[in-house]
């Protein structure tokens, strides 16, 4: 029986919310499901597609209902697709307690506050599932944090998150063929390309 492996993408549905710093982990998914041949279509109140990576079958899931209640849809998708182990699901994800346009691999842990991790948590009862953390930094000033993240990063931060992107896709295929340690080892400690 092939392993399954579940990848998630956190964002907004939507047009209003397209481009902006909470919707990077849909941008990611978008861009792996594109690497991979795989056409997203809507099921199970998410974007969906299912495609195998050297004999692991993955599916691809962008939730379609906001970000705070994405653990619904994750948990339904689960259940569908049979896939029980949450060790063996991947969320994709904006961090703003990392800069702009950095990728860090997490297992398990804290959930750092943010509502569509903690949805996920929730609906599965366990933290235990791998993260790829993309920094889209604080504010500079006492800007409220959900008015940060729902707009548009600035052009120069827009060419750090399209390399994070690209980075991001890299890390899911190293999660899903080497696990997160080994995945850790290989991204964690890159450095930050240059603009310009």
């Amino acid at each position: 029986m092939l392993r399954r492996v579940a990848v998630v993408g956190l964002g907004n549905p939507g047009p209003k919310y397209r481009g902006t710093r909470h919707n990077i982990g849909f941008e990611v998914l978008e861009h792996f499901a594109g690497e991979v041949g795989a056409t997203l279509g809507y099921r199970q109140h998410s974007l969906l597609a299912q495609t195998q990576v050297d004999g692991v079958q993955v599916l691809v899931l962008l939730p379609q209902t906001y970000m705070n209640e994405s653990g619904a849809a994750v948990r339904e998708a689960l259940r569908y697709f049979r896939v029980a182990d949450p060790a063996d699901l991947i969320v994709v994800h904006d961090e703003i307690d990392l800069a702009v346009g950095r990728v860090q691999i997490k297992q398990g842990g804290g959930l750092a506050g943010h509502n569509g991790l903690k949805s996920i948590a929730h609906h599965l009862g366990s933290k235990e599932f791998s993260r790829i953390r993309i920094g889209v930094g604080r504010p500079q000033s006492k800007e409220d944090v959900v008015g940060y993240v729902l707009h548009c990063p600035s052009a120069e931060e827009r060419e750090l998150l399209d390399v994070a992107v690209v980075e991001a896709t890299v890390s899911i295929f190293d999660l899903i063929r080497h696990g997160p340690n080994r995945a850790m080892s290989l991204h964690n400690h890159r450095s930050l390309p240059e603009v310009g």
